[in-house]
């Protein structure tokens, strides 16, 4: 598991990105190794906005042109197969918030038993063409399924957890994992799409915005009854998005799906785990409560 593997950097003005292995010890595994890559490639080279600190919280950088989808496994330490999440960072679907909405992420729900895997999946920079981007995601979840006995995890734990545009990621994976979106290319594309449970924290996106008719979904989010159970966390500062938040929570409220929604008044948007001395810090010890709860972490 140590082994990693590395990854197309790129130069920018501020120097050259650094290989992944830099990042810390979590391997680096290619969502498509060994077959073709459905959907369009995205033009590199990948570029790297801000600077990587290793060892530090709350790092703030960014990936854009992601042309090379990848999951870094950050594999928790226990001997009985554990759940895990597959944290999709935010970035409008133009770039990623690979920092304080992934590696961040990931390195806390490592430390409290469960496996984390950082997708960092295919950006066009291009809003309206997000057909790679729902590939990368079926691809991640069966994926990690499939090799579940290796990597020490249980295939009926497994959860999405997005931050704002990965926010919308993972209520599109909730209520579409069945779509067709490739042909399957290997055995690993056997296994079904569908988280066992979500996690969104501030998404976006997921409402309709329809005037005439406020706290509607959008036409490309679902839910039903088979949606997986889910968390979400907002703030009313964020007036862009948490509408979208309340017309989810509506939603599964009403098809019967367990959920639990907590709405702060302050925080905005993007906050990530940083602090800000506000209530909404907390919403990370709230999920750890909410994952032991619900036997997706073990208890403390």
């Amino acid at each position: 598991m140590k082994k990693t593997f590395f990854l197309i950097a790129s130069l920018l003005a501020t120097g050259a990105l650094p290989s992944f292995a830099d990042f810390d010890d979590s391997p680096f595994i290619p969502l498509w190794q060994g077959v073709t890559m459905p959907g369009k490639p995205t033009p590199g080279p990948e570029e790297m906005k801000g600077q990587f600190v290793k060892g530090k919280e709350w790092q703030g950088f960014e990936i854009k042109n992601v042309s090379e989808p990848t999951l870094q496994f950050y594999k928790a330490d226990a001997n009985a197969p554990t759940a895990a999440i597959i944290v999709c960072p935010g970035g409008a679907y133009r770039g990623l918030q690979y920092g304080h909405e992934g590696v961040d992420i990931a390195n806390h729900l490592q430390k409290i038993g469960v496996s984390a895997f950082i997708l960092k999946y295919r950006v066009p920079n291009e809003f309206n063409d997000k057909d790679r981007v729902y590939m990368d995601a079926q691809r991640a979840i069966r994926l990690i399924r499939y090799k579940a006995k290796e990597w020490n995890v249980d295939p009926d734990k497994i959860g999405f957890m997005g931050f704002s545009a990965g926010g919308h990621l993972t209520a599109w994976m909730s209520g579409n994992a069945d779509q067709k979106t490739y042909e399957p290319v290997d055995d690993a594309d056997k296994m079904p799409a569908k988280p066992n449970f979500a996690v969104m924290v501030y998404p976006a996106w997921l409402d309709s915005r329809d005037k005439a008719s406020p706290l509607t979904l959008a036409k490309d989010i679902h839910v039903t009854a088979e949606s997986p159970r889910t968390f979400i966390i907002h703030n009313m500062q964020d007036t862009s998005f948490y509408k979208a938040s309340i017309a989810y929570f509506l939603a599964l409220q009403e098809n019967g799906v367990p959920v639990d929604f907590h709405m702060f008044n302050e925080g905005g948007h993007g906050h990530g785990m940083h602090p800000k001395n506000m209530p909404v810090d907390i919403w990370f010890q709230l999920l750890t409560d909410w994952l032991r709860y619900n036997s997706y972490a073990p208890k403390a």
